[in-house]
């Protein structure tokens, strides 16, 4: 018991004058409060608020840092109105969003109050989006309530925040980040969900741009490793 005690103590103090670990793998992971504003084909527009989840591994140099970075959110949406191919509705409901990608982090000599210091991350994002539409009018085509509405999209994201400058991951650093993404979809597909052991892709379109997303997370959790 005494020696972990001293051993705490010891990094602790180490991590007051230490910029902090270097050239070592780690994984940080955490939850995550998201806000999406999307842009459809027909120029609707609606807001959509969630929570979820986020991970990071990487490996940490002395100042750049690469990871493997995902996220998801579930929460929902307000109306939009979505087309693919002659199937046109609009509706409201649930959403379920996962996105990750490679991103470059670098981090300031910069420490507020000599504990935290200033990082910024950026790198190209990949997202797989399904709505389930609860509340819905079918313009044209078919749509059932065990249908799915779902794209991929693509974009880039941009963060800034705040890491712990402790020396060892032992003493698991903390974490708060803000994290702005922008995307454009380029396949939107139709699902038929009424087996969940295994779903039906009724129709698939390749698109341009008739779908943007601008999504803001806050992040926050710990190394755990």
């Amino acid at each position: 018991m005494n020696s972990k005690f001293l051993l705490f103590i010891t990094l602790f103090l180490i991590s007051n004058f230490s910029f902090g670990y270097e050239n070592e793998f780690a994984l940080k992971a955490g939850a995550s409060v998201a806000y999406s504003h999307l842009k459809y084909i027909d120029h609707s527009e609606d807001n959509a608020g969630g929570v979820g989840f986020n991970t990071n591994f990487g490996y940490r140099f002395s100042r750049f840092e690469f990871n493997l970075t995902s996220f998801t959110a579930f929460g929902e949406m307000e109306k939009l109105t979505y087309q693919i191919g002659g199937t046109r509705v609009d509706g409201e409901g649930s959403f379920n969003h996962a996105s990750f990608g490679p991103t470059l982090r670098y981090y300031f000599d910069v420490r507020p109050n000599g504990k935290w210091h200033w990082y910024v991350a950026v790198g190209p994002i990949w997202s797989i989006n399904t709505f389930k539409l609860e509340d819905f009018t079918v313009q044209s085509g078919t749509y059932r309530k065990q249908y799915r509405y779902s794209y991929n999209s693509r974009g880039w994201m941009f963060t800034i925040g705040l890491e712990e400058a402790f020396a060892n991951k032992i003493l698991n650093p903390a974490y708060i980040e803000l994290l702005v993404a922008y995307q454009t979809a380029y396949q939107v597909s139709l699902l038929d969900n009424s087996d969940f052991k295994q779903v039906l892709t009724l129709e698939s379109d390749k698109v341009r741009t008739n779908i943007y997303s601008t999504t803001v997370m806050i992040n926050f959790g710990l190394i755990v490793f």
